[in-house]
C-alpha cells in the first residue's frame, strides 16, 4: 500500500485496531480526533511518513507505534496535553531533535521508545515521578548526570540508555532495571555494586577513566532475547 492518509474517518468507526505498518504510506500522519476515530491501537511503523507527530484529541487511543518513518520536529509538552489514555509511545527510528518532553501523558505511560533519533539535552527532573516501567533512549545525543535524574525510577523494569553522552556517577538504577544498558556513555568512577546478568557496561565509561577498557563484558544473548519482548508489549 502507498501513498497519502488524508484522514481516518475513511476506517470503519467501530474498527479499535487499525495495523498499516510495513507498507510506503507518505506525506504527513492525520490528527487523531474524537468521536471521529475510537481506536484504541495505531500502527504505523516502518512506512515513509513525514512531519511531526500527529495533534491527539482522541480519548481512546492507547497504543501508538510510529516507529520506522522519517518524521522530524520535537516533541514538547505541550503535545501531550490530555492525553490521559496514551500508555505505549514507540517513536524510535526517525529525526525527532530537540529536548525530551519534560512532561509525559497526564496518565499511565508505562512505555517509550524514542531510541535512534537525534534527541539532545538531559533527562527531564519530572520524569523521577512518573511509573515508567521501560524506557529506551539508545542512540541519541543525550548528556548530563543520571544519578540524580533517575534515582527515584524505582519501579524501572528495563531501560536502554546507551550510545548517548550521559556522565557522572553510574546511577543506582543499573540495580532494579533488567535489562538495563548503559554501554557507550562517558560514565566516571567505579561500577554499580549490582549489575544483573541481563545489564550491560560496556564501554560506558569515559576513555579517559582508569581501567574503562576492561568494561567489556555483557550477556547479548540474554539481553536480545529480553528486548525481543517488545514485539509482545507492542501487540498487547
Amino acid at each position: 500500500l502507498s501513498g497519502p492518509i488524508y484522514s481516518w474517518e475513511l476506517f470503519n468507526r467501530s474498527l479499535d485496531t487499525i495495523l498499516l505498518g510495513d507498507n510506503f504510506f507518505t506525506g504527513s500522519i492525520p490528527d487523531i480526533s474524537s468521536p471521529a476515530t475510537k481506536f484504541k491501537r495505531l500502527d504505523l511503523g516502518n512506512n515513509l511518513f513525514t512531519g511531526g507527530l500527529p495533534n491527539i484529541t482522541s480519548n481512546y487511543l492507547t497504543n501508538l507505534n510510529v516507529s520506522f518513518n522519517m518524521l522530524s520536529g520535537t516533541i514538547n509538552e505541550y503535545w501531550w496535553t490530555g492525553r490521559n489514555y496514551l500508555d505505549r509511545l514507540f517513536a524510535s527510528n526517525n529525526n525527532f531533535t530537540g529536548s525530551l518532553p519534560r512532561v509525559l501523558a497526564a496518565g499511565s505511560i508505562w512505555y517509550l521508545d524514542l531510541s535512534h533519533n537525534r534527541f539532545s539535552g538531559s533527562l527531564p527532573a519530572q520524569w523521577t515521578s512518573r511509573t515508567i516501567l521501560n524506557i529506551y533512549l539508545k542512540n541519541n545525543t543525550l548528556s548530563g548526570n543520571l544519578t540524580s535524574s533517575v534515582s527515584t525510577l524505582a519501579s524501572l523494569y528495563a531501560i536502554d540508555f546507551s550510545h548517548n553522552q550521559f556522565s557522572g556517577s553510574f546511577p543506582t538504577v543499573a540495580a532494579t532495571a533488567n535489562p538495563c544498558n548503559l554501554g557507550y556513555n562517558l560514565f566516571m568512577g567505579g561500577l554499580p555494586l549490582y549489575c544483573g546478568t541481563r545489564c550491560s557496561c560496556e564501554n560506558a565509561l569515559d576513555p579517559g577513566t582508569t581501567g574503562a577498557q576492561y568494561v567489556t563484558s555483557f550477556n547479548y544473548a540474554v539481553y536480545s532475547t529480553s528486548i525481543a519482548t517488545s514485539t509482545s508489549i507492542n501487540s498487547a
